[in-house]
């Protein structure tokens, strides 16, 4: 190992190095000096920092955050340093267009993501509306719907698809957990299901009381689809840290 110590006086600027090494008695330290340019190796020194920066930069995580317009999970990902960006057929609301792809997901599965965060639309899926089915049958939009949740399914990178309690806990399988919002520090209930590959399940970090349905009474409102679908800040946090933080170590 080498380390470089610059010091100058007024004739010239002296380079002093230390190289140290290991023996079998111990470490071992041989000092030289030598009389060059020190603009030079400060040059090398700031090329060798910038390199060190990009190889950083190759290293993180890169993460697709598919159907998410709120950005909730892909802000608490990039606060941890982990690449993410977000991907919907709307423009975000989250106030970060820079990490958002405005387009469809589909032709983006095909790239080599680390992880991906999928959360479906489930207007066609969700029990909550299955008043509804029959038509939504008949005309082949819940089938759409299926086939659309069905393709994030087949991704081999690490995935997690939230829905609400609906059809696919039979059409594909049970959900591999079921959590709530009280769970992680919002004191209302919405039972939002978790289907999880190459993933552990999210454990509740705040257990608080309060068992509101406010996402259920929500009135009818033109933005009400967007507004209920949105991922609550507490369980974007969770996402963010177990998930992103395990991306991070195994990286």
């Amino acid at each position: 190992m080498i380390m470089i110590f610059l010091a100058k006086n007024q004739l010239n600027s002296r380079i002093v190095l230390f190289r140290t090494g290991s023996s079998r008695c111990g470490i071992r330290t041989r000092i030289f000096t030598s009389t060059v340019d020190t603009s030079a190796i400060l040059t090398l020194s700031a090329h060798h920092q910038t390199a060190t920066a990009l190889s950083q930069r190759r290293k993180m995580p890169k993460v697709l955050v598919a159907c998410e317009e709120s950005q909730a999970v892909t802000i608490e990902l990039r606060k941890l340093g982990i690449e993410a960006y977000s991907c919907d057929i709307l423009p975000c609301s989250g106030g970060h267009p820079e990490w958002h792809l405005q387009q469809d997901i589909i032709p983006l599965l095909d790239e080599k993501w680390d992880m991906v965060l999928a959360f479906p639309p489930c207007t066609d899926l969700a029990v909550s509306g299955a008043k509804w089915f029959k038509d939504k049958q008949s005309d082949g939009r819940q089938q759409k719907s299926i086939e659309f949740f069905l393709r994030f399914t087949r991704l081999s990178s690490p995935w997690a698809i939230e829905n609400p309690i609906g059809i696919m806990s039979t059409i594909y399988r049970k959900p591999d957990q079921i959590i709530q919002p009280w769970q992680y520090g919002h004191g209302e209930t919405k039972k939002t299901c978790l289907w999880l590959h190459d993933l552990p399940r999210l454990i509740p970090t705040e257990i608080v009381e309060g068992r509101e349905q406010r996402v259920w009474k929500m009135p009818p409102h033109p933005e009400r689809a967007k507004m209920r679908s949105k991922t609550f800040l507490g369980i974007a946090k969770a996402m963010a840290l177990q998930w992103g933080l395990l991306l991070k170590e195994a990286k």
